[in-house]
């Protein structure tokens, strides 16, 4: 079958030739506006010439019009050779007066529209993929792309390909290979929501990989003034990477601790059997003489509307509030529970909005302003019990948690 321009009429060549210049100034005068200093490298495409998906070229090709490459195994760990190029490519040469994130006074930046060809080892040629690559630029002088390792057990080599979202981001965009294919992976939400194919995260290498098929990114947040770690399941069979934890905290080194979603089940878990979140031993219905016998003298008391509550560390037990004796008498029996959580001057903290996210929509939420005249509650019910989060106000973590 014909194409259908070649059922058209043929133009002169003084016809081809204007309307081919017309074409160019046309595209060199865009790039100019967008990119001052801008250049169309030589080899540039006219336009409609773009290279089709499934063309073969040779690798030799290939090296020479890519402007980055990468080594990456596939699924069955069969090495390959991404070749990454553009057949609209122009560059532009940032000055001292025009500079932005990820270019310096005389840096190098290449902007296209971004293609992947795959090489097998060992082959002479390669073909285009068709698979959509989220890549405009290339700063050479950065790392901004770049292979994550698989690790043999359910992660192939992963391919990341970046470029600067600012001073202290990078977007970047996860891609594989299977059959010989490159494909494109999406991030999904706990709840699977597609949240799109790229993520923002640390510059040089702000994504690590993990055991059992994650992956963990980086990214440091200016108005938390800490950084905010992500963790995500690789699923290959759907194209997707599932959030399944996440952490703030202070240090930017990578954490080896519990992320919020397991510090939020481990809460939950101890409401629904009614124990105390930091000591397992202490539950409802025991008395204050045995609460004594197992945890000693309490080392500080305080009381509200409902309960008279003995502290242990950042932890509390709370009695029914009807006795005024200084000492606790024995026979008072446990009725509720109640944890200081991490603060903004703290190390690592819980938000509202990963209770939501990592316990669901709560049953309940409602203004209960504390000593300071503020205060918001999120709060979870089921027939046996309770449990409520307390914070301050917008951008505020967790300061408490109560089991009742």
């Amino acid at each position: 079958m014909q194409k259908e321009t070649e059922s058209k009429p043929q133009a002169s060549h003084a016809q081809t030739g204007f309307s081919g210049w017309i074409r160019f100034l046309a595209v060199l005068v865009s790039a100019v506006l967008l990119f001052p200093g801008t250049l169309m490298l030589p080899g540039s495409r006219a336009a409609g010439a773009e290279i089709a998906a499934g063309t073969t070229i040779g690798a030799a090709k290939l090296k020479s019009i890519s402007r980055v490459s990468f080594s990456v195994r596939d699924d069955k760990n069969k090495p390959y050779t991404v070749y990454v190029f553009s057949d609209d490519e122009g560059k532009t040469v940032a000055s001292k007066d025009e500079t932005w994130p990820g270019a310096q006074e005389g840096s190098v930046v290449y902007f296209g529209t971004y293609r992947a060809a795959l090489v097998k080892q060992g082959e002479q040629t390669g073909k285009v993929q068709s698979v959509p690559l989220s890549l405009e630029s290339v700063n050479k002088a950065r790392q901004d792309s770049f292979k994550l390792p698989g690790n043999g057990k359910g992660r192939p080599d992963l391919l990341f390909l970046g470029e600067p979202n600012g001073s202290d981001t990078d977007t970047f965009s996860p891609y594989f290979i299977a059959n010989g294919v490159l494909h494109s992976l999406d991030f999904v939400d706990a709840q699977g929501k597609k949240q799109g194919k790229s993520i923002a995260a640390a510059p040089y290498r702000g994504v690590r990989g993990l055991g059992n098929g994650r992956i963990q990114t980086r990214v440091y947040s200016r108005a938390d003034s800490r950084y905010y770690f992500s963790t995500y399941q690789l699923d290959l069979p759907t194209l997707k990477l599932r959030r399944v934890d996440d952490l703030y905290r202070y240090s930017g080194e990578w954490p080896n601790i519990a992320g919020a979603r397991y510090n939020l089940a481990s809460l939950m878990n101890s409401a629904r059997k009614h124990v105390l979140p930091s000591d397992p031993r202490v539950k409802f219905g025991m008395t204050a003489a045995q609460v004594r016998s197992l945890k000693g003298t309490p080392e500080k008391k305080r009381s509200d509307e409902w309960d008279n509550y003995i502290g242990y560390g950042n932890s509390w037990i709370g009695f029914d509030n009807s006795w005024e004796e200084e000492v606790l008498p024995d026979r008072t029996f446990v009725q509720t529970f109640a944890l200081d959580l991490a603060t903004n001057e703290e190390d690592t903290y819980i938000t509202p909005e990963q209770v939501r996210e990592w316990l669901g929509k709560p049953d309940s939420e409602y203004d209960s302003p504390g000593e300071g005249g503020s205060g918001y509650r999120i709060g979870y019910e089921w027939q046996e019990g309770s449990i409520v989060f307390d914070y301050k106000g917008d951008g505020a973590p967790i300061d408490r948690v109560t089991i009742y």
